[in-house]
């Protein structure tokens, strides 16, 4: 079964889910309607696991000149934080990704040196300035009822 709906108003009673995965997704919305709209339909303390590319990140100046998109990069991981702090959300845990200068899919021979770099230097313990984010959140106790 297939279901159609806007992330900001999704069609599941509360608390029907443990778990919830989105990827790039959270850039095209509403950052704190999504997360309020998680909150609602996660059980207590379900995890909310997803991705969202950083403003504060070189890649977002050269999205900027390159892309006619212009609303991708339009968080921030303390924007993200807080929001999901105001939703009712604990952060678990942060890594941050997509250091590489073009894709990993490209052609170019550098692209082994950017990776031993990237894993070298430890660019996945700077959340605050990475390209992209991968959170995992845990639900506060307190608002949904947990209904199993």
């Amino acid at each position: 079964m297939t279901i159609r709906a806007g992330a900001n108003k999704l069609p599941f009673k509360e608390s029907s889910f443990d778990c919830i995965v989105s990827v790039e997704t959270v850039d095209y919305l509403d950052a704190k309607d999504f997360f309020r709209e998680c909150n609602r339909v996660l059980r207590n303390k379900g995890y909310l696991l997803f991705t969202s590319a950083n403003k504060h990140s070189y890649k977002r100046y050269i999205h900027r000149v390159l892309s006619t998109y212009k609303t991708f990069y339009r968080y921030s991981f303390e924007e993200i934080r807080s929001y999901l702090e105001e939703e009712g959300f604990k952060i678990e845990k942060c890594v941050g990704y997509n250091w590489i200068p073009f894709k990993r899919n490209s052609n170019s021979v550098l692209i082994d040196v950017f990776e031993f770099l990237e894993t070298a230097l430890r660019l996945n313990h700077l959340p605050a300035i990475s390209p992209a984010v991968f959170f995992i959140t845990k639900e506060k106790d307190g608002d949904n009822e947990d209904s199993s």
